[in-house]
């Protein structure tokens, strides 16, 4: 099976994402994910995800975010060295 086949990681980019305010939102989404067969991770800024983005990822993911880190998500997946096609 290819990589593509794997479950996607569904990737939370928001600076809240470990706040205890944030907490039952974050255990609904990583059980809804679970359920899909997927694996929540949790970033807080634009910065991180670039690094996992870089070092991590191999596999097509799902990002939900907020307007802030848009840009530099959106900067991070244009310079991606494999040239990762993304829409």
């Amino acid at each position: 099976a290819s990589t593509h086949d794997a479950p996607w990681p569904w990737v939370w980019c928001h600076e809240r994402c470990h706040r205890a305010e944030r907490e039952m939102l974050r255990k609904d989404l990583a059980g809804a994910v679970r359920e899909v067969g997927g694996k929540l991770i949790c970033l807080k800024k634009a910065k991180q995800f670039s690094k996992w983005l870089n070092d991590k990822c191999d596999t097509p993911f799902v990002l939900l975010t907020d307007w802030r880190e848009v840009k530099p998500i959106f900067d991070a997946l244009a310079s991606k060295e494999a040239g990762y096609p993304w829409r």
